[in-house]
């Protein structure tokens, strides 16, 4: 009798065990989704990725600030924007107009210019930024920074606008557009702007008018583009 009371006593002991590692699987599946949603990782690589476009910007600007400070930049080029995507089909030590890498077109005077896939990231003024950073007397990079993905297909790609300059890069993640793009003074609500001339990106991207719509009491909307597209608010 004893020996039965015990089998039967082990046997609901492991029927019990079984149930309960079923809930703490299914609990455990649970709280993984639920942490999946909280975290949104498509969303914090998107952040990341953002991350390192500003602290490139920052960088390159303050690298063409000193090198401004220590020598001379080279002339302006107006008209003329230099983005990060290499042209595979430009011969090294040259830079073509960056045809056939499917960019939105630019209205003339406004011309691309790609530096060659060897020449792209070099330091010394044959880089995709066409400033030699090797006669700085601080190092600030071994090879010029790139958009971390650099497609043209999607706009993501660091651009450098001569004749005053400005940069401006393509943001993505909902936490950097709110708090970079739109407050950087700058004219696209999608990009990163930054440089001494900030109507620069607005110009060569033909955008043609931003109101930002800061004052809700206001009876005109100012055109902050620098096209002067001033607006009125009227009431139907």
């Amino acid at each position: 009798m004893t020996k039965r009371m015990t089998r039967k006593t082990k046997q609901s002991r492991t029927g019990i065990t079984l149930i309960e590692m079923v809930i703490a699987v299914g609990a455990a599946a649970l709280i993984s989704a639920v942490v999946l949603i909280v975290i949104n990782p498509p969303e914090l690589l998107r952040e990341s990725r953002d991350g390192t476009r500003l602290a490139d910007t920052i960088t390159l600007r303050r690298a063409i600030e000193i090198f401004g400070a220590q020598s001379n930049l080279p002339p302006p080029t107006p008209n003329l924007i230099y983005i990060s995507i290499p042209d595979p089909n430009a011969p090294a030590g040259s830079r073509s107009n960056c045809g056939g890498l499917g960019l939105p077109e630019l209205s003339p005077p406004w011309e691309y210019r790609c530096a060659s896939t060897t020449d792209a990231r070099r330091t010394d003024g044959r880089g995709w930024v066409p400033v030699n950073f090797n006669t700085l007397s601080l190092g600030f990079f071994p090879a010029l920074p790139i958009d971390p993905v650099n497609n043209p297909m999607n706009g993501q790609f660091y651009a450098y606008v001569d004749g005053g300059y400005a940069f401006a890069t393509l943001l993505e993640s909902k936490k950097y557009l709110r708090r970079a793009a739109l407050y950087d003074l700058g004219t696209d609500p999608a990009r990163h702007e930054s440089g001494p001339d900030m109507r620069l990106w607005a110009q060569a991207s033909e955008l043609s008018a931003y109101w930002t719509f800061d004052d809700s009491n206001a009876q005109s909307i100012t055109d902050v583009s620098g096209n002067g597209n001033h607006g009125e608010l009227r009431e139907n």
